[in-house]
């Protein structure tokens, strides 16, 4: 067109396999994958996010150092075993006595997991172990975890609750025992979220 200069850039590839001319962003969709990146794009990479919540609220008597059902489950297969599996988890916990030790523990696939504390005489192993004062109280257990080496197939992640009181007690998720209907008590959540992150 009249009054317009038009430059065209000769694309060059050179002998020694580098290509000179080629404006960011040139390459057509599609041409790159994964494969073709170095490993510093993709390390660190999060992959993968899921998350359970569980809002209603539940209740079951424990023994003594017993571990109850599982609260916020999720099923997650990696993509290679290299990668890490991130995992973050908050219990809402009350139990029906103040002054109280309570606590939960993270499982693999049914199994206590790596994220305890050590074997230490007659204690119990936790993942994470908050303290009830008040007599009717309602508390969080929280915790992190770094889970190395996962498997690719189909593995399930769950937190479960603990006791410790000498007797028989029961524990209530997401709610305290006195569950009146006012303003004055109140309802949580507990959740658990887990992030692949890639290697």
């Amino acid at each position: 067109n009249t009054g317009q200069l038009f430059k065209i850039m000769a694309i060059v590839i050179n002998g020694s396999g580098t290509i000179t001319g080629l404006s960011v962003g040139g390459l057509p969709d599609g041409c790159v994958d994964t494969d073709m990146l170095a490993s510093s794009v993709t390390t660190g990479k999060v992959i993968a996010v899921k998350q359970a919540v569980k809002t209603d609220e539940a209740s079951e008597a424990l023994a003594q150092g017993v571990i109850g059902s599982a609260i916020c489950s999720i099923s997650h297969a990696a993509a290679s075993s290299s990668n890490k599996i991130w995992l973050y988890g908050t219990m809402s916990i009350g139990t029906s006595t103040g002054n109280q030790r309570v606590g939960c523990v993270l499982y693999i696939n049914g199994s206590v997991s790596a994220a305890i504390g050590d074997a230490n005489g007659d204690r119990s192993r936790l993942t994470a172990s908050p303290y009830i004062k008040d007599t009717h109280g309602l508390t969080q257990a929280n915790f992190a975890y770094l889970h190395s080496s996962p498997a690719t197939s189909s593995v399930t992640y769950d937190m479960r609750p603990w006791q410790g009181d000498n007797t028989t007690r029961t524990v209530y998720i997401n709610t305290e025992k006195d569950d009146s209907d006012d303003s004055y008590h109140q309802t949580c959540i507990s959740q658990l979220t887990l992030m692949e992150i890639a290697a």
